[in-house]
């Protein structure tokens, strides 16, 4: 179907439209990206969000000068609480970089390149025992709750 064109006729002052081709003007088809590309632009874009993140936290550590690690000879309190402050600060933005470097090398490489570490919790910490039953249906458990005088009175 041919494209149509707005025309207007100034000697008439007659304005409309008519069904003409433009010589050789074509508009450029526009195509929606595929899901892959649009995840890989999606996953550049946050790569250079943590890279930019980086390079500014490892600026301000850079900026800080020098500051003496023994606090304690430091004898004005007000001073060695700034120093402590500072070094805590040095500290906790060297460790958040190498947190966001980790995570820009897993956006990278995958999830196997560095291993998130195993979190400590008390049931994975816990020591088993030979008294600990797992199966709930075993004979000595199954025993048990049938001569448990409290079961009628929870049951309800």
């Amino acid at each position: 179907m041919p494209k149509r064109r707005k025309t207007s006729d100034s000697s008439e002052g007659v304005t409309g439209t008519c069904d003409a081709e433009y010589e050789g003007e074509t508009q450029p088809v526009r195509t929606e990206p595929s899901p892959e590309q649009k995840a890989e632009t999606k996953k550049k874009r946050k790569l250079d969000q943590l890279n930019k993140k980086i390079r500014k936290l490892t600026r301000t550590v850079q900026k800080e000068r020098t500051v003496k690690r023994d606090t304690s000879e430091i004898k004005n309190k007000i001073k060695r609480t700034e120093v402590v402050q500072r070094l805590k600060l040095i500290k906790n933005t060297n460790k958040f970089a190498d947190r966001l470097k980790k995570k820009t090398i897993r956006l990278e490489k995958g999830e196997d390149a560095v291993p998130k570490g195993e979190t400590k919790t008390i049931e994975k910490m816990r020591v088993e025992d030979d008294g600990f039953i797992e199966d709930a249906n075993d004979e000595e458990v199954l025993g048990a709750e049938k001569m448990d005088e409290f079961a009628a009175y929870f049951a309800n």
